[in-house]
């Protein structure tokens, strides 16, 4: 997650380039009736630094991607001329821009490649990239821990049907596999802290240790009325606030959000 907003450091292309495989032109010089011959002065590839001035009633060869030289304002792609070593026959007509990347037609600079908070996809890597950027600062991954509680609860068994280690009048914990997987599904770095029984010191002990290794505590249980909900106890006992308890929902009234440290 990007910690900054990252601004263009260039107007993108870089420079005007040719968008296919053809001829640089002057496209007032195939105006004339065609089919029209024009001597080929020289090839302009991809990557090509020093780049030559296409001179009147010449045309260049170039590539994709190669630089437009100096003196013309179009490319005609090569389905549209017969050629040989030393000429190209024009048999389509070009108008000024045909086929051209103009500089800093795609994104101007400052343009913005990547906001604060924005999750960095697979996208963002190629434009970074492209605009010469190997590094940005980034938001941490939460630390998440997730716990149950309740002497009822097992963990699930180890095949469909089995019943591994199920007692009578207990149960399997669903809410801490749910809640492990929505967690590590949102990209939060996620400890699977296991189920925690009814024991008021137990419980403060687990979040009085918590609280120093984990962002965020995810807990089922224990925070309702009765008088074997600990929760609300041990997260105070651990030093903790609680910045809200119960909503307006039934089931699942007993909801409690707080802070420790």
């Amino acid at each position: 997650v990007a910690a900054h907003d990252v601004a263009a450091p260039f107007a993108m292309p870089f420079f005007t380039n040719s968008a296919m495989d053809g001829f640089a032109v002057r496209s007032a010089e195939l105006s004339a009736a065609l089919p029209v011959s024009l001597p080929i002065a020289g090839t302009i590839a991809a990557g090509m630094t020093q780049i030559p001035e296409l001179r009147p009633g010449t045309v260049l060869r170039i590539f994709t991607g190669a630089p437009l030289p100096a003196g013309a304002d179009a490319v005609v792609p090569v389905e549209g001329v017969r050629q040989d070593d030393a000429s190209a026959t024009f048999i389509q007509p070009a108008r000024p821009g045909d086929n051209v990347r103009a500089a800093g037609g795609e994104q101007p600079k400052g343009a913005a490649l990547l906001r604060r908070g924005a999750p960095i996809a697979p996208h963002h890597v190629g434009l970074l990239a492209a605009n010469g950027i190997g590094r940005v600062e980034v938001i941490e991954r939460p630390r998440v821990g997730v716990f149950s509680t309740g002497d009822e609860l097992v963990s699930r068994g180890q095949g469909a049907g089995k019943g591994a280690g199920r007692q009578p009048g207990q149960i399997y914990d669903s809410n801490r596999p749910a809640l492990l997987a929505l967690a590590r599904a949102h990209g939060a770095r996620v400890t699977n802290l296991g189920v925690i029984r009814d024991n008021p010191a137990i419980l403060h002990a687990v979040i009085a240790e918590a609280a120093d290794n984990f962002d965020l505590l995810l807990t089922s249980g224990a925070v309702s009325m009765g008088e074997r909900d600990f929760l609300r106890d041990a997260l105070t006992a651990a030093g903790g606030d609680i910045a809200a308890w119960r909503v307006a929902v039934k089931p699942g009234k007993p909801v409690m959000f707080g802070r420790v440290g």
